[in-house]
């Protein structure tokens, strides 16, 4: 005569037991020790008999002494309940730069690593990370590690010199100099246009004026010039008209008075 146990989990796959799942038969009665251990994401909930008998501890001890496979063990387990916690990511200020992940709320359970990278956007740099309690980290890669709801933002500050981007454009036959560049904010860039032959310059979009040639933009931002030219030849500039030479005149006047002056003392 044998004397048998089967010992199985449910659900399957949620944890594993000391000795394994499977039936077991002994020659006389024996005293079997178990021992339950759950998988990742799961915890143990209770030991039960083929009388529907619960066991609420991991470890338990059965007497074998039914033949064959009348005995029954088996093991329970539940999904855990993980507390979740909420993870806030600002940035400051916002021209400044981004993050990864993005600034957001995001939940993750308790324990989670949760590994943050900050990113300047141009004419600005990183500067440090702050937390809800005032702590800074002057790392742009940080960890945080889920133990409450924290709240995270990104310090960015403004590069030494900021600099803007000036694109110019042309619609027409023609060239502008100087053209596209990177200028620092505040400067007045002349801008002239040179029309093609059989082409003039029409007007400027985007410019401080759009009616003269030469013009000037102030870089104060990113800013796009179009020069626009047309068809047609250039005005020719008008000569100055001929005329008497004003000065020229006074001055042969003044000659002459003194030679009167002179002939007069000789008589």
């Amino acid at each position: 005569m044998s004397y048998g146990l089967v010992i199985a989990v449910d659900p399957v796959g949620s944890g594993w037991t000391d000795p394994p799942v499977g039936p077991y038969y002994y020659g006389v009665p024996t005293m079997v020790y178990m021992t339950a251990y759950a998988n990742i994401g799961n915890d143990f909930e209770y030991w039960e008999d083929e009388m529907g008998g619960r066991v609420y501890f991991n470890a338990v001890q059965i007497l074998v002494d039914k033949p064959d496979d009348s005995r029954y063990a088996t093991a329970h387990f539940k999904v855990a309940e993980v507390t979740q916690h909420t993870l806030t990511v600002a940035v400051d200020p916002l021209e400044g730069g981004w993050t990864e992940p993005p600034v957001g709320s995001y939940s993750y359970g308790e324990g989670t690593i949760v590994i943050l990278d900050a990113f300047a956007f141009a004419n600005y740099e990183f500067e440090y990370w702050e937390d809800n309690a005032g702590n800074k980290i002057y790392d742009p890669t940080i960890q945080v590690t889920m133990s409450d709801d924290y709240t995270v933002t990104a310090h960015f500050k403004p590069t030494t010199t900021i600099q803007h981007t000036l694109t110019v454009e042309i619609v027409g036959l023609g060239s502008v100099s100087p053209g596209s560049g990177v200028f620092n904010d505040g400067d007045v860039v002349q801008l002239t246009a040179y029309p093609e032959t059989g082409w003039k310059f029409d007007r400027w979009d985007g410019a401080d004026d759009s009616a003269v040639n030469p013009t000037t933009v102030t870089m104060d931002r990113d800013k796009l010039v179009v020069a626009v030219f047309v068809e047609g030849e250039e005005p020719e500039e008008p000569e100055e008209p001929s005329g008497i030479d004003l000065s020229s005149l006074v001055g042969m006047m003044m000659i002459i008075m003194m030679m009167g002056v002179v002939m007069g003392e000789m008589e």
